[in-house]
């Protein structure tokens, strides 16, 4: 079975931060490191700013939490695609843009 996703819906995924997807879905993860960076109780050398991301221990990054999502949980691009609409189904994003965030 293909698994089809229209241009509009992932023209949305694609436009999702790594931090927007924390602040959203997992915000208990999150650890503020500095005004601008933050990391993850889980992945700690995980650092986030700016729109971007970096895993230090593993050497990569990127720009989307769609990139990270196919790292975590080993997915293929369309399957990531498929986590995120998921949780974009449940509970729309919020973004936040250049505002402190309160853990």
């Amino acid at each position: 079975m293909k698994k089809y996703v229209p241009p509009e819906l992932l023209k949305k995924v694609k436009q999702m931060d790594l931090l927007t997807y924390f602040r959203n879905y997992e915000p208990y993860e999150l650890v503020k490191i500095s005004s601008n960076e933050y990391a993850t109780k889980t992945h700690d050398s995980l650092r986030m700013s700016n729109g971007l991301w970096n895993w230090f221990s593993k050497g990569i990054g990127g720009k989307n939490a769609i990139e990270y999502i196919m790292e975590s949980e080993h997915l293929k691009f369309i399957d990531a695609v498929h986590f995120l609409l998921n949780k974009m189904q449940i509970s729309t994003p919020v973004y936040v843009e250049n505002q402190e965030l309160s853990l």
